[in-house]
């Protein structure tokens, strides 16, 4: 049987808050001996901008969590590790201030786009071996209060010398009928968005994310921002901003 290498974490959640710890475990299942030099995990958080304008190529990137965990180190320089199984934990500090995870629509480098990605990576560093190398990414969700304040989406990315390059996509749309000449007319729905990343992207540099509303009828176009929370208004919020 193969070794397995694997990264969990706990609990384990589609989602992490900022301002919380995350915990987690490396699991190794050897099924031969190794010998390493030390075990390690490192934890990022990175984001990412590229786009072409006229044949030029502006490529942005930033990290915000940089965090390298011994789980082993050996007294005598190299440790070996018999056949079995092995397990070792870590725990590291979302700082509050570290931005949402967010992805743009079909990102890659050969289209036009940015995200903001955690990951975790653990490294086995080997005598005489190529070192062993296993990641899994996380999302992380930086929470974004409405009562602080005194669906389309735009992103705009940022990038060096003040360029930047502005992407729009539709994430919710209702369509209705028409309203004939010199008639009036009138209609209530809900428009169901989507779970969506905070209006702004707090904490990210190259990235910023607005969210807005449209109207389109007979050639007439009008836009309202919305601003998307992770924490919505309280009553008394909702009071005060309608007066």
């Amino acid at each position: 049987m193969p070794p397995r290498y694997t990264i969990v974490f706990e609990p384990e959640q589609d989602v992490y808050t900022t301002g919380c710890v995350l915990r987690g475990r490396v699991c190794l299942d050897l099924a031969e001996k190794i010998n390493t030099k030390g075990i390690f995990i490192h934890i990022t958080c990175k984001s990412v901008a590229r786009w072409t304008r006229q044949k030029t190529i502006y490529f942005s990137k930033q990290r915000y969590l940089d965090k390298v965990i011994v789980l082993l180190a050996p007294e005598n320089k190299v440790k070996q590790l018999s056949i079995g199984k092995y397990e070792f934990p870590f725990q590291v500090e979302l700082d509050e201030r570290l931005p949402s995870t967010f992805i743009t629509p079909s990102f890659s480098f050969l289209t036009p786009g940015g995200r903001v990605f955690y990951t975790a990576k653990c490294i086995i560093q080997r005598s005489w071996s190529s070192d062993i190398v296993f990641k899994r990414e996380f999302r992380v969700l930086r929470h974004f209060d409405l009562n602080k304040l005194t669906a389309g989406r735009e992103t705009t990315l940022h990038g060096k010398d003040g360029a930047s390059y502005t992407m729009s996509e539709i994430v919710a749309s209702l369509v209705k009928p028409g309203v004939a000449a010199h008639k009036t007319g009138s209609w209530s729905d809900v428009l169901t968005v989507p779970p969506l990343t905070p209006s702004f992207l707090q904490g990210c540099l190259i990235i910023d994310l607005k969210h807005t509303l449209e109207l389109h009828m007979s050639g007439i176009r009008k836009v309202m921002v919305v601003v998307i929370g992770s924490i919505p208004l309280s009553s008394t919020g909702q009071q005060e901003a309608g007066q």
